[in-house]
């Protein structure tokens, strides 16, 4: 995932007190929101690339089978297909099957399959798409996580230290495994990012 690179510590933004709203603040509170629209925005934007690369691989994958199934088809035809074995006979065939065009259609849709099969295994788009949507679900789940906490009373939720320091370390966990992607929404405290939710 390409995200604007920062200090983790300096990623924190408001340093939480230790009031007896365990650090809350209205500051405190904003940023926490902002992480939540950022997760959110970034599990949309790996869902989004994942459906992408889902459909190339089904732009592959679907004449992969058409073409596989033709030319299968015209080598069973190409084998069971030939000269009557019943002898020479005095009247000439009304048909003769040219063999020589079903060698070379069968050979190359042969040659297309082979193309096909290569073109999907180095791009391996199935797999990617795989990691995407992993990601996603993953983002999501912290996304959650900070909205749980959000609709809590202050007085009812965890220390905001904790809170944060668990934010950071899933996100830095998620972005260990996380596949590259263009376009990333920028961390929260980064210029780019809306002032007002």
């Amino acid at each position: 995932m390409q995200l604007v690179e920062q200090d983790s510590e300096s990623s924190l933004g408001p340093h939480p007190g230790s009031g007896s709203d365990g650090g809350w603040t209205d500051d405190l509170e904003f940023y926490i929101f902002r992480w939540r629209r950022f997760l959110f925005e970034n599990s949309l934007s790996h869902q989004q690339a994942a459906e992408n690369l889902l459909f190339k691989n089904s732009c592959i994958k679907i004449p992969l089978l058409v073409f596989s199934s033709l030319a299968g088809s015209l080598g069973l035809l190409e084998v069971s297909s030939g000269p009557s074995s019943s002898g020479p006979s005095s009247e000439p065939a009304q048909y003769e099957p040219d063999y020589h065009s079903l060698t070379l259609a069968s050979g190359g849709l042969a040659m297309v399959v082979a193309i096909l099969t290569a073109l999907q295994n180095s791009l391996n788009l199935e797999k990617r798409a795989t990691a995407h949507l992993f990601t996603s679900r993953q983002l999501a789940r912290l996304a959650v996580s900070v909205e749980v906490t959000l609709i809590q009373p202050r007085s009812k939720r965890e220390n905001s230290t904790s809170v944060i320091d668990r934010l950071l370390w899933g996100f830095q966990n998620v972005l260990e495994s996380a596949p590259n992607l263009s376009g990333a929404a920028p961390l929260p405290d980064s210029p780019g990012m809306m002032e007002e939710p």
